[in-house]
């Protein structure tokens, strides 16, 4: 959910908000997928996208009138992101029993 025409999508479900409530501030914040090379799940069929990817995906909200800003992620390098830990703890759970 991460290339251009996802983010027109996007833009196209915004624009009305903007125009149609009075005085409407609308953010929108990128978050890149942090992988956590899941071999199984909802998980595994996501993977972390390329910068380019992010930021094209911003530039199309921007040019559609969209405030969006990118994240910076953090943890990721010690797989501490936003539940990472949880689902790591999962899987060890899962190989235990």
């Amino acid at each position: 959910n991460d290339s251009v025409e996802h983010a027109q999508h996007l833009a196209d479900f915004c624009r009305p908000i903007l125009d149609d409530v009075k005085d409407a501030k609308l953010i929108v914040n990128l978050i890149p997928w942090n992988d956590i090379n899941a071999q199984s799940g909802p998980a595994a069929k996501y993977g972390k996208p390329t910068a380019e990817r992010v930021q094209n995906f911003q530039r199309t909200m921007a040019d559609n009138g969209i405030l969006c800003y990118i994240r910076t992620t953090r943890g990721d390098d010690e797989n501490a992101a936003c539940g990472m830990l949880a689902t790591q703890k999962r899987s060890k759970a899962n190989l235990l029993q």
